[in-house]
């Protein structure tokens, strides 16, 4: 009996430990997903600050030479009072959209509530201590079934030694 509860009780245990351990709220798959989103996040942080030393080094530049100035400003369809425009229909280059600085979001995995995992848990203890129950009757029946013919044969001769001595 002991050994019974014992045995069912070590397994639901086991199933415990690794569902929480693979599928649970701090499991080894949501890990995974996290340190992949935490190494996206890293990897964008990487890029902003290249992006923003970039952006750094132009303001400075802008900021101290006025030629630089002049020209940026031309770009953006500024011009100077003495200054002329002439268009030109030339086809305009697009540069490709910069994706650096988008935002990175966190979604995590798939995990099992706590709940759901010692329910789990729980049905798992009662299989294994039914089935721990039932192999012991069917033991204990497939026992019994060779002992009365043991048994009955003594008590058989009892009873007849009894009758015929009255």
């Amino acid at each position: 009996m002991k050994k019974i509860i014992l045995t069912a009780s070590w397994f639901a245990i086991a199933v415990y430990c690794i569902l929480t351990g693979v599928y649970g709220p701090a499991g080894l798959k949501v890990t995974a997903q996290a340190s992949k989103t935490a190494t996206a996040m890293l990897e964008n942080i990487d890029n902003l600050e290249k992006l923003n030393a970039e952006y750094s080094l132009e303001w400075t530049a802008l900021r101290s030479d006025a030629n630089l100035t002049a020209v940026q400003g031309r770009s953006l369809g500024f011009i100077a009072s003495d200054e002329v425009v002439v268009r030109l229909a030339l086809p305009l280059m697009d540069e490709p959209p910069v994706f650096i600085g988008e935002r990175v979001l966190y979604e995590p995995a798939f995990s099992l509530r706590e709940l759901v995992i010692r329910v789990v848990s729980l049905y798992t203890w009662i299989c294994f201590l039914l089935a721990g129950f039932a192999r012991k009757m069917f033991s204990y029946r497939k026992r019994q079934g060779e002992r009365p013919n043991r048994v009955l044969r003594p008590q058989r001769e009892m009873r007849v030694q009894e009758a015929s001595r009255t």
